[in-house]
């Protein structure tokens, strides 16, 4: 009887296995090597979209900035906005200051206003990061407000059309109007709020002179109604925070959400069981649910795209420490991008130079696994900086050969140039970068050829998620870069 039941119990599939990051397709020369494509997933992007061909083929910069631990607050500025005879640069990292009484926790951005806003549990500060009276950039931002939290609406900020800001607390929001407060640029050395802010819950030195005293601007605390677990909920700030619809089907609490000017119809949220879900605010249940974690790891962070169109997500995962791309009309991952053990916490996009920046956690990606014990690195030889500089020397002198004689890009469609595409066996269409692809197969580097020279001055986690093939590639300048924040 047993055997019967047995018998008639269906077998639970297992999970879909990639290749190792040393056998993954390299669809073209300047995919950089911290990506792992999915095998059997096609790229549905061509030459008639150029952007989204450029991201669908991870042709990527990736630069790493960051510090270790701190108790004291720092805003570090990245500037995008210069360039040089080889195109767009970046300039170096500005750091400062903000005047904090602890580490901050939230961020945002106010591009309509050119502000950065900083908060810790205590106060929100206001930064303009836009051009002086003469027309320059400042190499010290100036502080323009300070908001109170009262240590109640210490959750995310966002920032609302005409100037507004909110920032959650538990059942509660509280807005501000940035054009009505008080700034400090009003009275220099003013103190702006009621008293000064109380320091009982500082990491920083009591006496630190580099503390703002300032308590910040108080706003009147909008009720959050009717909130409830494992759920997403619309709420009308314009009228007091009316509930106006509640979306279902989560199996945990939501962390992020990602809109898109491409589908205003349409939100994507982040959550803590490891599915990326999108809505359509038409509808109470998510229309199409993706597996980002295949269930052991948190969607930690989520950004929506439409490059030239074309419908893309990226999600970062926690104990993954990695960014996946998914191709929305596909249902499926095309890549993943390591984030070299360190845990995402949070994602942005910037259309404007295409780049995807991702705040992560280096201690946060091993907490999960215990403690971090490490040993002896293994670099093999093409995963070096060296490898991937000649790579991209020889690719570009080979393009210049074939510009020169006509022939067009060595090998993988260009930006704004036709794809080749050959003809296989069964007469489908196949792409040219997967032809040269196959044919560099047999002669491709034995991944444990080992670099003694770099591993020996290396150590790496033995429970990280990804070895430490990844750990120098970084491909030099391309036209789409994925700057990551440690």
């Amino acid at each position: 009887m047993v055997e019967e039941i047995n018998a008639l119990q269906e077998t639970l599939p297992d999970f879909a296995k990639t290749d190792p990051w040393t056998k993954t397709p390299r669809p073209h020369p300047l995919t950089t090597r911290l990506s792992r494509f999915r095998p059997g997933v096609p790229i549905t992007a061509f030459s008639s979209t150029p952007c989204a061909q450029v991201l669908y083929y991870a042709r990527a910069e990736v630069h790493a900035a960051g510090d270790y631990k701190s108790a004291d607050p720092i805003l570090r500025i990245l500037r995008f906005d210069q360039e040089d005879e080889d195109g767009p640069r970046v300039l170096p990292v500005l750091r400062q200051d903000p005047g904090l009484s602890n580490v901050a926790q939230a961020l945002e951005m106010d591009n309509e206003c050119t502000l950065i806003l900083l908060a810790d549990d205590d106060r929100i500060k206001s930064f303009r990061w836009g051009p002086n009276a003469d027309g320059e950039l400042p190499e010290y931002l100036p502080n323009f407000h300070t908001m109170n939290s009262e240590r109640i609406f210490n959750g995310p900020l966002a920032v609302l059309p005409g100037g507004r800001l909110l920032r959650a607390g538990k059942g509660k929001a509280a807005p501000w109007n940035l054009d009505a407060l008080e700034a400090h640029q009003d009275i220099l050395g003013k103190l702006i709020g009621d008293g000064e802010v109380r320091l009982d819950n500082s990491w920083r030195h009591a006496h630190s002179d580099a503390i703002d005293r300032s308590s910040g601007s108080k706003a009147t605390a909008i009720r959050m109604r009717d909130m409830e677990g494992f759920s997403c909920i619309s709420l009308d700030i314009e009228h007091g925070g009316r509930r106006v619809t509640r979306y279902l089907g989560h199996g945990h609490d939501p962390e992020k959400f990602a809109t898109s000017a491409g589908d205003p119809n349409v939100f994507w949220t982040a959550c803590a069981d490891g599915h990326a879900r999108m809505f359509d605010v038409r509808r109470p249940f998510p229309v199409l649910t993706f597996d980002t974690g295949r269930q052991s790891d948190v969607c930690a962070g989520i950004v929506r795209i439409h490059p030239d169109g074309v419908p893309t997500l990226f999600t970062g995962g926690e104990r993954t420490a990695q960014d996946r791309l998914w191709d929305i009309r596909a249902r499926a991952c095309l890549y993943e991008l390591s984030t070299r053990n360190n845990a995402v916490e949070h994602m942005l996009w910037g259309d404007r130079r295409m780049t995807l920046i991702a705040a992560t956690d280096r201690d946060g990606a091993h907490t999960m696994r215990g403690l971090r014990i490490l040993r002896q690195a293994r670099v093999p030889r093409w995963a070096t900086r060296n490898a991937a500089k000649e790579e991209r020397e020889a690719y570009e002198q080979t393009k210049a050969m074939n510009a020169a004689q006509g022939a067009g890009s060595p090998t993988g469609p260009e930006v704004g140039g036709e794809s080749q595409v050959h003809e296989n066996e069964e007469g489908e269409g196949q792409d040219a970068d997967d032809v040269a692809m196959e044919e560099e197969d047999d002669d491709e580097e034995n991944p444990d050829d080992i670099d003694e020279e770099q591993s020996r001055c290396l150590k790496w986690p033995t429970n990280a998620y990804d070895n430490e093939v990844l750990r120098l590639c970084v491909v030099p300048r391309g036209p789409f870069r994925h700057p990551y924040a440690c």
